[in-house]
């Protein structure tokens, strides 16, 4: 928390007869520890100069967490894809900051180099055009942005617009077994892996101005955040290919 950038914390529960009365109940070797830690976070913070770097940002899905219910067809692994992407970052050794739109409007993207729109189906409803073109000066400016199939964030922003496409493999330096709900054939400059089948573009680049904006035709987050190891589609019989996340790829 404290390397995060968190100026303090309130404590809830730690004598309290309710759900949060537990903590004086443990082990002295537990509560010893956490005492150090509360020591050390308060003298760290009492020393720290400046602001934490940052350099990537994840976009929280916030019309879809405020109006889609979780029992909605879909939810769940629309939902993965927000943690697949933050683990894929945080993977690759990048700050990862979740953000969101009110950030974007103030000026907030400045600070960071690259931007991820994980799934959101519902953001139509709640449309952010302040924030649409705030997003389009910063890849101008030079920023990489990242999303996935049917954003509409990135549809309004950019004009977008994938083609749909059946579920199958993808490829980039080995095939990938394909999971998610959702499945794009992605047009751009620069073709960066394509469908195993029918060999069109599933991730493409594309420029804007000194900036970027790369096009995912799978919800590659929820992929490498999902616990199931999926069979290999029966059509490829014996083919070679794994999930994203045990896949080894040097894709992103």
């Amino acid at each position: 928390m404290t390397a995060a950038g968190a100026d303090g914390y309130s404590c809830y529960g730690i004598n309290g007869m309710d759900d949060g009365g537990i903590l004086n109940c443990l082990d002295d070797e537990f509560l010893e520890s956490l005492k150090k830690g509360n020591l050390w976070c308060r003298r760290v913070t009492e020393k720290r100069r400046g602001k934490r770097k940052k350099t990537a940002a994840l976009l929280f899905p916030a019309a879809m967490a405020g109006i889609e219910p979780f029992q909605t067809a879909g939810n769940k692994v629309r939902r993965l894809d927000s943690l697949g992407w933050y683990r894929i970052l945080c993977d690759l050794g990048l700050a990862v900051d979740v953000i969101d739109y009110r950030e974007i409007e103030t000026g907030g993207l400045s600070e960071y180099q690259v931007l991820v729109l994980p799934a959101d189906d519902c953001y139509e409803t709640d449309r952010k055009k302040e924030a649409e073109e705030r997003l389009r000066l910063w890849v101008e400016a030079g920023g990489t942005l990242i999303h996935g199939p049917e954003d509409g964030y990135a549809k309004n922003a950019f004009g977008i617009v994938g083609s749909p496409h059946a579920k199958e493999p993808w490829i980039f330096d080995r095939p990938i077994i394909p999971q998610g709900l959702c499945f794009e054939s992605m047009e751009g400059e620069r073709i960066l892996a394509a469908y195993l089948d029918s060999g069109k573009p599933c991730v493409s680049e594309r420029s804007f101005g000194q900036g970027r904006v790369i096009s995912f035709g799978v919800q590659a987050g929820a992929a490498y955040a999902s616990q199931n190891i999926p069979h290999v589609p029966y059509e490829q019989k014996n083919g070679e290919m794994y999930p994203l996340a045990l896949s080894g790829t040097k894709l992103f």
